[in-house]
Parts: structure tokens; sequence; C-alpha cells
């Protein structure tokens, strides 16, 4: 699946923390865990907004963690 697929469908299942993580996040993170591909989206600490500091998408289950 492209990048793009899966960034639309991250947006299209996300609750309102995870959009706002997408819409104004300040560093991508990529790791791997247990042959996951998580993507971390975290936005600046100074961001007025600070529910959690970001959010994690599971690129290989399709699903906010």
């Amino acid at each position: 699946m492209a990048r793009e697929d899966i960034m639309a469908r991250a947006y299209a299942t996300a609750n309102s923390r995870e959009r706002y993580a997408l819409e104004h996040y300040d560093t991508k993170e990529t790791k791997k865990v247990n042959g996951r591909k998580l993507w971390i989206f975290r936005y600046s600490p100074s961001d007025p907004y600070q529910d959690a500091n970001g959010a994690t998408y599971d690129t290989k289950k399709g699903a906010w963690v």
C-alpha cells in the first residue's frame, strides 16, 4: 500500500486527538516494534493543545494505538 493511501486511511479512522496530531505534528517518527511499523506523530511541547503529546498509528494493523 502506498504511503499516501496509508495516510488517508489513518486520517479517515482518526478521532479528534489523532486528527489534531496529524494536522499539527512537529515531528513524525517511524519505529518497528514486533514486526509492525508504527508512525508516531508528535507536536511541539509549546503547542497550546496538550492531550498527551501526539498519536501513534500502526501501519500494518491499520489502526491507532
